[in-house]
């Protein structure tokens, strides 16, 4: 779309260069090879004057890039300068600044409208009042409580006593052990009564 407009634009100066230099009329074919030949230019001086930019350390290009540019290009600048001055023309149409800006929207818009926070009722101590920052647009969503993000209510209390914390952990691990335990007299008596039942057959079949 940009390089669209930039080339209509061209196109239009460059029929007003071709009728101030005496041309009556014009083949489409012959004005696209001029605005083509214009497009490079343009962007041969445009990479020129960036490549300088740099060189000096600097991010933004000023005049004084353009010309070292056109003269690096072997231009005279001069002359440049005399032919702009002498033949002043000005753009066909009125050019909207690029690119363009989106209507802002009206206000009985549903987007625009802000989302106000439900009532909090008698206590209830999860709604909280939000704070009302400046910075966040009002079609926003509604902040959040201040208990996701401050602080949160531990609901189960944790013993305090190193005493008592050791005994749990005492109890837990024995515990454990215990059921360990317990899985393994399963997992022996399960491999003994296979390895008996093997034997036992192994014998009998012997003895058949």
């Amino acid at each position: 779309m940009a390089d669209r407009y930039c080339r209509d634009l061209i196109k239009v100066s460059t029929s007003q260069i071709c009728v101030q230099q005496g041309f009556d009329n014009i083949s489409a074919n012959a004005l696209d090879t001029f605005v083509d030949v214009a497009i490079r230019y343009i962007h041969e001086v445009g990479s020129t004057a960036h490549r300088y930019t740099e060189l000096a350390s600097r991010t933004e290009g000023n005049i004084y890039d353009v010309l070292a540019a056109l003269q690096d290009m072997n231009l005279n600048t001069d002359a440049m300068l005399s032919y702009g001055t002498e033949t002043d023309i000005p753009f066909a149409h009125t050019v909207p600044r690029f690119p363009l800006r989106k209507p802002k929207r009206q206000s009985n818009d549903i987007i625009s409208r802000p989302q106000e926070p439900p009532a909090a009722t008698e206590g209830d101590e999860t709604q909280t009042k939000k704070p009302k920052l400046n910075c966040i647009p009002p079609y926003l969503p509604a902040f959040p409580d201040e208990h996701t993000y401050k602080r949160t209510a531990v609901m189960m209390e944790r013993p305090k006593d190193s005493k008592l914390i050791h005994r749990k952990k005492v109890e837990e691990k024995r515990a454990v052990e215990n059921h360990l335990t317990k899985l393994a007299s399963i997992a022996s008596g399960t491999a003994t009564s296979s390895s008996s039942g093997t034997s036992s057959s192994h014998w009998g079949s012997e003895l058949n």
